[in-house]
């Protein structure tokens, strides 16, 4: 017989685990059937954690976004490809947006 019933769960990474969230979640209801309380528990708090590593994420990469291109300049300006003006206008570029969210 194969270990393989969730799909080797127990082999799985962080990033891998983000993607398996059926598997976590039926792990969880099996282990509480076996009246394995505190390991459901923990693997209900993983479930937790992944989905709050998810929102997280998202913001990262909405701020990321919104910072791009002020490291794009910064980073131009410091291989020599550009001049400190295209970093200026970069700048204003993000600030101008910051002032429009708020």
């Amino acid at each position: 017989m194969s270990g393989g019933s969730y799909n080797y769960l127990y082999n799985a990474d962080a990033d891998e685990l983000r993607r398996r969230r059926k598997e976590l979640c039926k792990m969880a209801a099996r282990l509480r059937e076996m009246s394995h309380a505190y390991a459901a528990a923990d693997t209900d708090l993983l479930l937790a954690k992944v989905a709050m590593f998810d929102a997280f994420a998202r913001d990262i990469d909405a701020e990321a976004l919104n910072l791009r291109s002020v490291w794009r300049a910064v980073e131009w300006l410091d291989s020599g490809d550009s001049g400190e003006e295209r970093v200026r206008k970069a700048i204003d570029a993000y600030n101008a947006r910051l002032n429009e969210e708020e």
